[in-house]
C-alpha cells in the first residue's frame, strides 16, 4: 500500500507515525519529497486535496470551499473531492472550466484565510453531500472543536445509561463505517434476526 493510498483510507490526514506504521518511514519520506503528501497547519500528514484548491482559487479570485475547504482544516474525508472546489462572487466570470466552482456572495465572516470558515463549511457540506459523507465531516467537525471533550464525555455517560438499562450497544471502527458498509450493514442485520424480543404482556381483562 502507499502512502497516499494508506492516506486515501484514513479520510484524507493522519499522523506521522500511522503512516509509518501502515507504510514505511522511508515511503512517507519518499511521498513527502514528491509532493504526494504534504504537511496541514498542525504538522500532520494529509494529502494535497487543500494545497491544489488554494491554488485554483487564488487564480480566480474566490475562496477554498466544500470539501476543499474540509481537507483544508484538517478534516476526514470519504472521498477526496475529484476536482478543486472553490467559490466565487457571482458577477465573477470564470474563463475555461467551471467544474468544481460555486458562485455565491460569501459574507465576511464566512471567510478565514481565504477558505471559507469552519461553520460555513459544515453547513456547506451538510447541504450538499450524502448522508455519509456528511455526517464523516460533522464527526470530524466536532472532533475539531472545543466541545470535543464535553461531548465525547457525554456519549460515554449514554453508553453507560443504555448498557445499565438493558440495552445492547454496538461499536463500530471508522474504517468499517466508512469503508466496509457491507460488513456492517450484514451485522446489523444478523443482530436484528437473532435478537431476543420481549413480548408485550397482554392487557388485564376489564372487571365488568
Amino acid at each position: 500500500m502507499s502512502v497516499a493510498e494508506a492516506l486515501e483510507r484514513l479520510g484524507g490526514v493522519a499522523d506521522q507515525r500511522t503512516l509509518v506504521r501502515l507504510t514505511s518511514r522511508r515511503a512517507v519520506r519518499r511521498a513527502l519529497a514528491s509532493g504526494d503528501v504534504a504537511r496541514d497547519a498542525r504538522g500532520r500528514l494529509a494529502l494535497p486535496t487543500a494545497d491544489v484548491a488554494m491554488r485554483r482559487a487564488a487564480a480566480l479570485g474566490g475562496v477554498v470551499s466544500d470539501l476543499s475547504a474540509a481537507a483544508r482544516w484538517g478534516w476526514s474525508l470519504k472521498k477526496q473531492p475529484e476536482v478543486p472546489q472553490v467559490t466565487i462572487p457571482k458577477h465573477r466570470r470564470v474563463t475555461g472550466s467551471k467544474s468544481g466552482v460555486r458562485f455565491v456572495d460569501l459574507h465576511p465572516d464566512d471567510v478565514e484565510g481565504g477558505v471559507t470558515s469552519r461553520d460555513r463549511t459544515l453547513i456547506d457540506c451538510l447541504r450538499r453531500l450524502p448522508f455519509d459523507e456528511s455526517l464523516c465531516i460533522a464527526d470530524s467537525y466536532l472532533r475539531d472543536g472545543a466541545a470535543a471533550s464535553s461531548l465525547l464525555a457525554l456519549a460515554r455517560r449514554r453508553y453507560n445509561w443504555l448498557v445499565r438499562n438493558g440495552w445492547t450497544v454496538l461499536r463500530f471502527a471508522w474504517e468499517d463505517v466508512m469503508h466496509e458498509q457491507e460488513y456492517v450493514l450484514d451485522l446489523l442485520r444478523t443482530f436484528s434476526r437473532t435478537q431476543v424480543r420481549t413480548e408485550v404482556p397482554s392487557r388485564r381483562p376489564e372487571v365488568a
